[in-house]
């Protein structure tokens, strides 16, 4: 059976209408990834600030969000602690990656500190992926998507 179409006849002022609506509609929706992104941004970095080990607390102190210009991204990470990733990975013997994380952790192996065996205190990969489903759900809301 032959695919039937179906003839719209739109006058300038109808087109003109219909863009201003989407790109109204664009806008919106950007405003609110925006604030998806900074409200999951800040979530985890409280989330790892709670959870991460103190010793002087300047660990905790340097977990700061970086977002971009356009505000649709975000990377948190810990500002000017070389020991960070030790003690989000642990040394030694007492390595631990999260599954997913091994590329990630390999830069830093066999760098910086040499204290050995020092047990993991993980912070940061856990508020990262206790909000990730949190934020997929933001998101799909937002584009009304199920």
């Amino acid at each position: 059976m032959p695919k039937k179409f179906i003839d719209i006849n739109l006058s300038p002022e109808e087109i003109r209408k219909g863009l201003k609506q989407i790109k109204n509609w664009e806008v919106k929706k950007k405003g609110q990834a925006v604030q998806a992104v900074a409200s999951s941004a800040l979530a985890i970095q409280r989330e790892a600030k709670r959870a991460a080990p103190v010793d002087t607390g300047r660990l905790r102190a340097g977990i700061v969000p970086e977002f971009s210009p356009s505000g649709l991204t975000a990377k948190i990470f810990v500002r000017n602690v070389v020991y960070a990733p030790y003690r989000e990975f642990g040394t030694g013997s007492k390595v631990e990656i999260p599954k997913g994380y091994e590329a990630f952790a390999a830069q830093f192996k066999g760098k910086g500190v040499r204290q050995v065996d020092s047990k993991a205190q993980p912070h940061l990969i856990p508020a990262f992926e206790n909000e990730q489903p949190k934020f997929i759900k933001k998101i799909k809301k937002i584009l009304h998507l199920k």
